[in-house]
């Protein structure tokens, strides 16, 4: 027998060894790949905020609340029927009583949908304000009261049209 030939055994083994290892490693990287939490069709955008805490009424005499513009800086067109706002932290500042302060509770209208129309494109600009919120007991927020977002999380929120899946596309925090 040659003993050239007795070496090849051995070698074809451990070849085969290693191409069934990286075989599996593709077929499990790409089985876990498929588990992450992605959105393939979220679009992509930028938004900028301007917030002001001295809003007055309309009469400019007694103070309204603070309001947030946010403006569609850059990126895709967003149907607005897909966009919500998720509103936390904001109170109902009572300008009589200081000691008279409620949490404020988002209830809309969409700000997207009421004011850009069906389309949220690019130099686009949405207020959120004092209009689209009440007091945690169910009250206006009226003539007394001011909004306060300085301590609230304003976040937007993509809604897929063809699956479950949201994204958050912005966040704000004063």
């Amino acid at each position: 027998m040659n003993s050239d030939t007795r070496a090849v055994s051995p070698v074809v083994a451990t070849i085969l060894m290693v191409a069934v290892v990286v075989v599996l490693t593709g077929a499990t990287g790409g089985y876990l790949f498929q588990l992450t939490d992605s959105v393939d069709d979220a679009p992509n955008t930028a938004f900028s905020a301007e917030y002001d805490t001295s809003t007055r009424d309309n009469v400019g005499t007694s103070p309204d609340g603070h309001y947030l513009n946010v403006t569609h800086t850059a990126g895709d067109t967003l149907q607005t029927g897909a966009l919500n706002i998720s509103v936390t932290g904001a109170w109902s500042r009572d300008t009589d009583d200081p000691n008279d302060n409620e949490p404020a509770v988002y209830v809309g209208p969409n700000p997207f949908a009421s004011q850009a129309g069906s389309d949220f494109t690019a130099a686009e600009t949405v207020s959120i304000n004092s209009s689209s919120f009440r007091e945690a007991g169910g009250a206006a927020i009226d003539n007394s009261d001011y909004l306060d977002l300085q301590d609230a999380t304003v976040r937007i929120v993509w809604q897929s049209s063809s699956t479950d899946d949201s994204v958050t596309l912005w966040t704000w925090e004063f």
